[in-house]
């Protein structure tokens, strides 16, 4: 893909892309404030889905980008405004099911 005016063209066919991650989170919340705004049954329902989750994401696996797309149900916005932290689950996520893997073969 190369960046143009019209947005990102595919140098080998006529795939044009009119939207891009943010890099920064420009425009976004700060997710901190709208946490402060929580009731603390809020906040635990939240966190509680959240877990649930991540616990399907341990059991099932999976990129990032499902974890956020699929599981969570977010739009493209997504990716930077939760990178590198969901990346960084996401990946020990996978780095877990593949210990779990290993340990399982050594033991038989």
């Amino acid at each position: 893909m190369v960046a143009t005016e019209d947005g990102w063209v595919c140098p080998n066919c006529d795939y044009n892309q009119k939207w891009a991650h943010s890099v920064d989170g420009e425009g976004m919340i700060d997710p901190y404030d709208v946490w402060d705004t929580l009731t603390y049954e809020q906040k635990l329902c939240a966190t509680r889905v959240v877990f649930d989750k991540i616990g399907e994401h341990m059991t099932e696996g999976g990129t990032y980008r499902y974890l956020i797309y699929d599981r969570l149900g977010f739009d493209y916005d997504a990716y930077s405004f939760l990178y590198p932290e969901g990346l960084g689950i996401s990946n020990m996520i996978c780095d877990w099911q593949e210990y779990t893997r290993k340990k399982k073969r050594r033991e038989g």
